[in-house]
């Protein structure tokens, strides 16, 4: 039977190999024999996002470091936008546009007579800030790789190319996750008469819930 630390060293060599699935598999085992090993839930945590299974993503990051709620933010990302010439400006400025979008879009939720619990909507307001300080940090990780690439001799840059490219698929995979909250909360304002949309916004918040999550634990590790 293999031990712990064999499970993790062969789920952190797929992990880096790209396979989140089969690293997901060698980690859980590894999580079963050692729960309270905070390297290896994180590592999970890890494997479990890039296999995009969001809820067993953050469970395992808030195992790892359990406390209320999403992690705190002592100091939010800039909103200035990254230089013309990153490839993290484009997804930054669609980020910014759906912030407002999603501003107004929950003020009509807030305002009378909106049958949506005032939680529901304070909820989605916060899970939403810390997603966009996430993606705002990963941006500035990618600006700062990119710098590093231009000004690495050619026969190093290709480590920081692939850089580049995990962060911009991180970005896109989190952007999709705020957006898909813009749109379940205008749904809700839409058919706003029904009951049956209002779960939307909750799984929604839920889902950029565990996205943010990772970002934070994905840019912390990196940092």
């Amino acid at each position: 039977m293999d031990s712990a630390y064999d499970l993790y060293t062969r789920g952190m060599r797929l992990l880096e190999d790209g396979d989140c699935h089969a690293a997901a598999v060698s980690l859980q085992q590894a999580r079963d024999l050692e729960p309270d090993k905070t390297s290896v839930r994180e590592a999970l945590g890890r494997a479990f996002f890039g296999a995009r299974r969001w809820r067993d993503a953050q469970r395992e990051f808030e195992a790892a470091h359990p406390g209320p709620g999403l992690p705190s933010v002592s100091r939010p990302a800039s909103t200035a936008l990254p230089p013309k010439a990153s490839a993290a400006r484009e997804p930054m400025k669609r980020l910014a546009d759906a912030e407002k979008a999603l501003a107004q879009v929950l003020a009509q939720l807030a305002a009378p007579p909106s049958a949506v619990p005032p939680e529901s909507v304070d909820q989605a307001r916060a899970t939403s800030a810390e997603a966009a300080n996430a993606l705002r940090a990963v941006a500035a990780q990618m600006v700062a790789v990119e710098l590093a690439r231009d000004h690495a001799p050619p026969l190093e840059r290709a480590p920081l190319i692939e850089g580049v490219a995990r962060l911009r698929d991180q970005l896109d995979e989190g952007l999709d996750g705020y957006r898909s909250l813009v749109a379940a909360a205008g749904r809700v304002v839409a058919a706003s008469s029904s009951p049956g949309p209002k779960q939307e916004l909750t799984e929604a918040t839920d889902h950029l819930a565990g996205l943010a999550v990772a970002l934070r634990e994905l840019s912390d590790a990196a940092g």
